[in-house]
């Protein structure tokens, strides 16, 4: 069963979290509410645009053995294809084969590790990055149920990574602010909330740090949602990214 507010909230933290690389680390932490995994790995595709892997974050795992073997064969052709693709390895190739790879031999065997779930992600036909989930040996592999969430998944995680490596000189949020084309001025209340939410901030957050309540917030919000022409919070963040 999807919890749909678990996966907006996901949705929402992949577009309102500046950094980056906090962004890859907390979608590994909160993913976990979603889809049972023993390990995740993150990677980047590299920045001068050759065919490999770099600046990986990791749950519950070492990455240098992973990087240093880069990806299975039979599996390079989809990673590099610039399309966001969700598959379990067992899907590809037939399990008995898998287990006699080298890349099985000397990554998912020593950490204990049998199937994999793998979340490739592109745009625009450009490789962006991949997550692989790994379930140790003895357990089950992954579920349909797992590669459909993440297919909900797919499209904003690829967005932002694309923008992100796309991006020539962030602006500031101040910048981004100055040049929104807003139906009103926003005051300097309301700019101090997108401050905050562009920071990845939450609702809590922000409250305490600008001394409001939750139901002031709202209403604050509702003003930002008009003026900026957006719907909901995700809909402003990717404004900003």
């Amino acid at each position: 069963m999807i919890h749909f507010s678990v996966l907006s909230n996901i949705i929402y933290r992949i577009y309102s979290t500046e950094n980056e690389r906090q962004m890859r680390l907390e979608f590994l932490e909160n993913i976990g509410q979603l889809i049972d995994f023993d390990s995740a790995d993150f990677f980047l595709a590299k920045k001068d645009g050759s065919k490999g892997l770099e600046c990986p974050v990791a749950y519950n795992c070492e990455t240098e053995r992973v990087i240093v073997y880069d990806r299975l064969d039979y599996s390079r052709i989809m990673l590099y294809s610039g399309k966001s693709l969700v598959y379990r390895e067992t899907d590809i190739i037939d399990d008995a084969r898998r287990v006699q790879t080298e890349y099985y031999a000397n990554v998912y065997k020593p950490n204990g590790w049998h199937y994999a779930l793998q979340f490739i992600l592109g745009h625009n036909e450009k490789f962006c990055g991949c997550v692989t989930f790994y379930r140790f040996l003895g357990r089950e592999d992954f579920t349909q149920e797992d590669v459909q969430l993440l297919d909900l998944l797919k499209d904003h995680m690829s967005l932002r990574l694309y923008r992100d490596s796309a991006r020539t000189g962030r602006r500031t949020a101040d910048e981004v602010i100055a040049n929104l084309d807003c139906s009103q001025a926003l005051t300097k209340k309301e700019r101090q909330i997108i401050l905050l939410l562009s920071a990845g901030k939450n609702n809590g957050d922000i409250c305490g740090l600008l001394g409001i309540k939750e139901n002031t917030l709202k209403k604050h919000l509702l003003h930002i949602y008009g003026k900026l022409q957006v719907n909901s919070k995700v809909e402003l963040i990717s404004k900003f990214v």
